[in-house]
């Protein structure tokens, strides 16, 4: 590995009026995969037919009948979807030197689910993502899209859940075993982008309540990789988007919180993988 570059992107767009700006983050970031979430009543079809102006390979990849997770990418007869559920969609990746799985995910919100509740869940998850590896032979998955928890909650770092942390040295272990049973590390480089002062903003997501516990700046938009993928995911790389600079649209109110009101209340995020 280590030849081809992967630039992914990943949105929640909660707004249906999204083909230009969407469009023109491809463009500029030179994507390769954008996987939205939230898509119902989005213009797919114009969407395409915007996008191979950046790039005519570009095609859908999900099969999802909801339209909870939506895949575009540029790799005809590359991505193959082998699992389709309500709250995530598994694809196949592989060329002559690779085969990973990449994941998109929505997981239930905490309207919907507590802590309790998203932990039960993510572990559901993981399971049959641990499946699939089995049946693929592989422990080379990204996970991405919006898991609805910070990484730093119950579901995203119990041994149990997704097993995401944030130390890649300790990931590098591949694994560790718990009361006799082996289990397996994500490493979760969206730490590293959360709260960080010296970025624009300090989350993907705000939201504030009158309940007496209440983190603002959240972190629900995520990427997670299994540790055999470290050495090929630049971190730098990973990033936060708040504006486009090409067309000087912000994606941010004058608070530097999401333009909820035009675009979305949550930013997307992009990463590279150099496969």
């Amino acid at each position: 590995m280590g030849g081809n570059l992967i630039q992914f992107l990943f949105w929640n767009i909660r707004k249906k009026n999204t083909v230009t700006e969407l469009v023109d983050l491809c463009r500029e970031y030179n994507v390769d995969v954008l996987i939205l979430s939230e898509t119902e009543g989005l213009d797919v079809n114009s969407l395409i037919n915007e996008l191979k102006s950046v790039n005519e390979d570009f095609q859908i990849g999900s099969l999802i009948s909801t339209e909870r997770i939506l895949i575009i990418h540029a790799f005809p007869g590359l991505v193959t979807p082998i699992k389709d559920s309500k709250h995530f969609s598994v694809y196949r990746y592989q060329n002559d030197n690779v085969l990973f799985l990449l994941v998109g995910v929505h997981l239930p919100s905490k309207r919907e689910k507590n802590e309790k509740d998203q932990l039960s869940y993510a572990t559901k998850v993981i399971r049959e993502i641990e499946d699939l590896e089995k049946q693929f032979n592989t422990l080379e998955t990204v996970i991405v899209g919006d898991f609805n928890m910070n990484p730093f909650e119950d579901g995203m770092v119990s041994c149990d859940g997704f097993h995401a942390i944030m130390c890649k040295e300790t990931a590098l272990a591949q694994s560790r075993k718990i009361d006799g049973y082996k289990k397996y590390f994500f490493y979760n480089p969206s730490w590293h982008i959360h709260g960080k002062a010296t970025h624009e903003t300090l989350g993907s997501y705000y939201y504030r309540n009158n309940q007496s516990i209440v983190h603002f700046w959240n972190m629900f938009d995520q990427v997670i990789i299994r540790p055999k993928l470290i050495e090929y995911f630049p971190l730098n790389d990973l990033k936060i988007i708040t504006h486009i600079n090409r067309t000087g649209i912000k994606l941010v109110n004058k608070k530097g919180r999401p333009d909820a009101s035009r675009y979305s209340d949550h930013l997307p995020i992009t990463f590279k993988l150099t496969i």
